[in-house]
């Protein structure tokens, strides 16, 4: 199941201090935490565990059990990201043997080649739509030097 130093290395870390004393949750508190985190309603949880859900919802409003359920969903984004980088990986791996292979037709070829151009054209959108959101310094001196 989940283990307590889990539970209090997170909290502790949500609080962002060290000499913060975190109650540890109660098996059934921690059950429960992983339940939301995993896009359960309150309602389905309450149900499947045999609570009243003003129960969960009380729990809802403790400190140390927001903080839970955030470091689950935190290691949940995680290990999803991980998971995702691994599977592009291959998937380029892929993509490059159909490229590199001389007996793959020359369709599959073109194919493999143009979907690593698309995706190699949206990352460079993405990257450049991230920096149009944030000013650069840059830019900042150039509207300075037209004026």
């Amino acid at each position: 199941m989940i283990s307590h130093s889990l539970f209090s290395d997170t909290l502790a870390s949500e609080e962002g201090a060290d000499n913060v004393r975190v109650m540890p949750l109660s098996e059934i508190q921690q059950r429960v935490a992983l339940l939301l985190a995993t896009g359960h309603t309150a309602r389905e949880v309450a149900q499947k565990m045999g609570l009243s859900e003003v129960t969960i919802h009380r729990w809802r409003q403790q400190p140390e059990f927001v903080a839970a359920v955030r470091g689950i969903l935190k290691q949940n984004k995680q290990a999803l990201n991980e998971r995702l980088n691994n599977l592009a990986i291959k998937a380029l791996e892929v993509l490059e043997a159909i490229i590199d292979d001389p007996n793959a037709s020359t369709t599959d070829r073109i194919n493999a080649a143009s979907k690593v151009l698309d995706f190699v054209n949206q990352n460079q959108l993405l990257s450049s739509s991230q920096r149009d959101q944030s000013p650069s310094e840059s830019n900042g001196g150039d509207r300075h030097s037209e004026q």
